[in-house]
């Protein structure tokens, strides 16, 4: 890596480093896909498992797009701590406790529209959670799902990520 490094240096006299290096395992049977975005500071890398095809390897670009695009803070909602959806919480009741139109509510009615709030909060920035980049009638794991049918295959994420210089 340094002599690649220094190679690009001398060739394009440009003083750089590299801060960071990710090594991101494509299994057989999988399909990865890469994706920099038109700022150079933003990228995404995903892995598809469970097939090789050719819609496969398109849909891995186009999820690679979404990242870039909606840059989710998480992959599932399963991965959300628990800390920051209470502080979702507070922040949403006291919205609603300054809302008028929230007075005199029962509190099983509060009840419900707090935690659709939060549901719907999470959805926005949960990766399988969100409506896909290509098809906003679907969310992502939907149309994993539906890619996988199309296919004949099971297929899963591996690893994504998202990285956004400056953050």
């Amino acid at each position: 890596l340094n002599t690649m490094l220094e190679a690009l240096k001398v060739s394009i006299r440009e003083n750089m480093k590299v801060a960071k290096v990710e090594v991101i395992d494509v299994p057989a049977g999988a399909t990865g896909s890469f994706y920099i975005h038109s700022d150079k500071k933003t990228g995404a890398v995903v892995v598809v498992k469970g097939s090789e095809a050719d819609a496969v390897k398109t849909f891995a670009k186009d999820c690679c797009l979404h990242m870039a695009a909606f840059t989710p803070e998480y992959l599932t909602a399963s991965e959300v701590p628990a800390a920051y959806i209470a502080e979702q919480e507070e922040i949403f009741k006291a919205q609603m406790a300054a809302d008028e139109k929230m007075a005199g509510k029962p509190a099983n009615v509060v009840e419900g529209i707090l935690k659709g709030k939060i549901n719907k909060h999470v959805a926005g920035i949960c990766f399988e959670s969100q409506m896909f980049v290509k098809d906003d009638k679907k969310t992502v794991a939907q149309k994993i799902e539906e890619v996988g049918k199309e296919v004949g295959a099971s297929l899963s994420f591996g690893d994504v990520k998202l990285c956004v210089l400056g953050k």
